[in-house]
């Protein structure tokens, strides 16, 4: 049996899985360096730092942090914010990659070999499958249920999801596999910086900046590599929180407009219409209509 522990003090995590559901305004960490780790945050937002690059996660959208990689986190806000976050017993991710990674024949020539799971630290986002096995989770740490089945399952789909990510390294264009990879992880920092910041008033110069990449290199690259442009990704990322405050607000379409970081109403109407193929009023208007 697996069993999780809810909420337990830090030295337990690693010993044993641990789910950690938190509720607060004001909170901070500092360089903590603690075993594998889901990050994910249920209402509204939160700040993680590893190293020099900060990421904000907020619904929807999920963080693996690898064992020993020192971070802090933060919260500070007006409202308060819920986070959850799954903390994997030390060896137990590493086994589940090993095996999935390895050939039939090695893994009966060795079965006590061990392996490692290093993630690629970036945010993505939640899929149906993983969101489900959180909930159900946090329903088998509750009860005091034996969660292991559910916890391969997660760590299945969170190395699916890494070997999509990493599967993205086929479309940069360079030679060297090294050079490749050095230039996916940029463009991935400055997905990063996109999600974290795409209620804020940001520039091209600014996610380059943060890739450490010239604009343009950067703005090729992300093209090249995502199938998109930086400016469409985030124009997409604030229509999609735009639709989720049209459906579960009352806000109007002025305060929505500067809630998404956009300042110009007419601006914030044209976009709209260019993605949903309606205004957001009439949006708003339909949505209500089939409640």
């Amino acid at each position: 049996m697996e069993p999780m522990r809810v909420n337990p003090p830090a030295s337990v995590l690693g010993s044993e899985h641990a789910v950690l559901h938190g509720h607060g305004r004001d909170y901070a960490i500092r360089h903590f360096a603690g075993p594998l780790s889901i990050k994910t945050v249920r209402r509204g937002s939160a700040l993680w730092r590893i190293g020099n690059t900060e990421r904000v996660l907020g619904p929807g959208l999920f963080l693996i942090i690898n064992e020993g990689e020192p971070y802090d986190i933060e919260i500070d806000s007006i409202d308060s914010v819920e986070t959850f976050c799954v903390f994997f017993r030390a060896g137990f991710a590493e086994e589940i990659a090993r095996v999935a990674r390895s050939s039939e024949r090695s893994l009966l020539d060795a079965p006590d070999a061990s392996g490692a799971a290093q993630f690629i630290q970036t945010i993505e986002r939640t899929t149906e499958r993983v969101r489900a096995l959180l909930e159900r989770i946090e329903e088998c740490a509750l009860r005091s249920d034996d969660g292991t089945d559910r916890l391969i399952e997660l760590v299945e789909s969170l190395l699916d999801c890494d070997s999509r990510t990493r599967g993205l390294v086929g479309s940069v264009p360079a030679t060297r596999p090294s050079t490749r990879e050095e230039i996916l992880r940029r463009v991935l920092l400055g997905r990063d910086r996109i999600e974290s910041a795409w209620n804020t008033r940001i520039s091209l110069e600014d996610i380059a900046r943060h890739a450490g990449m010239a604009p343009y290199h950067f703005h090729r690259n992300f093209r090249t590599i995502l199938g998109t442009t930086p400016l469409d990704y985030l124009t997409r990322l604030r229509i999609e929180q735009a639709r989720r405050l049209l459906r579960e607000t009352d806000q109007s379409l002025q305060d929505i407009c500067v809630a998404i970081g956009l300042e110009s109403l007419p601006s914030f109407v044209h976009r709209f219409r260019e993605s949903s193929g309606t205004t957001p009023g009439r949006y708003r208007a339909a949505v209500r209509k089939i409640r």
